[in-house]
């Protein structure tokens, strides 16, 4: 899911005024905007919800380890 919005991302910036620029103007922009605070801002938006479920995940996880441990004394 992460991976098909990378990549998404990454298409629909590469065919942004296509038009008349040359492959190395292309190449250019594709690494200036991967490289730039737009797409690290893109990517953290959509990293950031599946680490927060992970996280809650992993708590929830721990929490229920101890309860069954103190159940089982």
């Amino acid at each position: 899911m992460l991976g098909l919005a990378i990549r998404q991302g990454v298409i629909s910036t590469a065919d942004a005024g296509q038009g008349v620029l040359g492959r190395e103007t292309k190449k250019e922009r594709l690494y200036d905007y991967m490289i730039g605070p737009e797409f690290k801002a893109a990517i953290e938006g959509i990293a950031l919800p599946f680490k927060e479920l992970y996280d809650e995940l992993a708590a929830e996880k721990r929490s229920t380890l101890t309860r069954w441990k103190r159940q089982e004394k």
